[in-house]
């Protein structure tokens, strides 16, 4: 082999020459093993966190929504226990029998009927109006304001098995929500329904308030009526609608199947939240209602979003400043192999003087001092 082809350096491309400097070696590992470690870190400390922000989240959403839904259910329990006790109450069965028999006339019965449910709707307040339905679907008594009747009367006779609408909804300007219990007799002879028709007002006021659901939260009760959901509270946000379709809100459908949860999933304006779900009717008198507490995820990942940042910053300044230094350390680390291999050189060119100067104890100086007995011995 010609001794020009041995001396002769390869010629590598670029890249292959950057490459193979130490220096740059050295740097890119470092490099790489910042990236790595801080990746990780990073990693670790995003999914901690979001962890933890997210059983936060859950945890707050989960105790406004248990407390309106105990708040809700108190109130129609109670309104419903008003019903019920009226439908039970000796003297109205009694006048009912009796007018089904036809001993009592129509107006001695009015007389003595409006009297009870009178008494009834003056020692339960926020009562709007108290009325019996016959089995024809007729009024035979009432008390109260003719507008809630009309909006609540059923019209389909105590032996209609369907039952009458029972969401609340606004009427005039009030909120109202309806009762119904049924009235039997002696035998258990169905002889007729009593109607109620209360202010709901105080609480869709307390459903709907808006303290602990930051910006973009609020609460939604529902109750299913065929194949929509009629809400019962007011949107905060967007369009002011009554009804949802079945199946567009996923979280509440569930809370009106029963079903207790927490999910993230698309309200009605199409945001992204994050919604705890839960039943809130009373079983027999307002079954198939569910409530929602949510938040659109926007607000509530914000801080995530931040610490997100903050690391990518942190990041990316780490492993700058780990670049530059490995970068200083490696050249520090080889100039005195540099200035070995230009005394190397030197010896292969003729230069038996040449000698490499010496500045330290480690590897590479020894390196260096075994260069120079070399060099002295040629």
């Amino acid at each position: 082999m010609d001794s020009a082809e041995v001396l002769t350096e390869p010629r590598w491309p670029l890249w292959p020459r950057f490459a193979a400097s130490i220096v740059w070696k050295l740097t890119g590992f470092v490099g790489v093993t910042v990236a790595l470690v801080g990746g990780v870190l990073i990693f670790t400390a995003y999914a901690a966190t979001s962890l933890i922000l997210r059983e936060q989240i859950e945890s707050r959403l989960s105790t406004i929504a248990a407390d309106r839904q105990e708040m809700l259910t108190s109130s129609l329990r109670q309104r419903s226990e008003q019903a019920q006790e009226l439908g039970k109450r000796a003297r109205l069965r009694q006048l009912m029998a009796q007018r089904a028999s036809g001993i009592l006339n129509p107006e001695r019965f009015r007389a003595e009927a409006d009297a009870i449910l009178e008494t009834a709707k003056d020692a339960a307040s926020g009562t709007l109006a108290v009325w019996i339905e016959d089995d024809e679907g007729d009024r035979p008594a009432a008390v109260g304001a003719e507008d809630f009747m009309n909006a609540f009367a059923t019209g389909r006779g105590s032996g209609d098995s369907a039952e009458p609408p029972l969401a609340p909804r606004r009427v005039g300007e009030l909120y109202a929500a309806p009762f119904r219990a049924e009235i039997r007799g002696a035998e258990g002879k169905l002889l007729g329904t009593v109607h109620l028709v209360a202010d709901f007002g105080p609480t869709i006021e307390f459903l709907i308030d808006p303290r602990g659901l930051d910006e973009t939260g609020e609460v939604l009760a529902g109750v299913r009526e065929g194949t929509r959901i009629r809400l019962i509270s007011p949107p905060r946000l967007g369009p002011r609608a009554t009804e949802l379709p079945i199946g567009r809100q996923s979280a509440l459908d569930l809370a009106v199947a029963g079903r207790f949860g927490f999910v993230k999933t698309e309200d009605y304006r199409g945001h992204e939240v994050w919604v705890s779900f839960r039943p809130a009717g009373v079983e027999g008198q307002a079954a198939g209602w569910g409530l929602i507490a949510k938040i659109d995820a926007a607000e509530a990942d914000l801080p995530v979003d931040r610490l997100r940042r903050l690391l990518l910053g942190l990041a990316a300044a780490a492993l700058a400043i780990g670049l530059v230094v490995s970068n200083l350390i490696a050249r520090q680390f080889s100039r005195p192999i540099r200035r070995l291999a230009r005394s190397a050189s030197a010896v292969a060119a003729g230069d038996l003087a040449a000698r490499c100067e010496i500045t330290s104890r480690d590897e590479i100086g020894k390196l260096g001092s075994a260069f120079n007995r070399m060099t002295e011995e040629l």
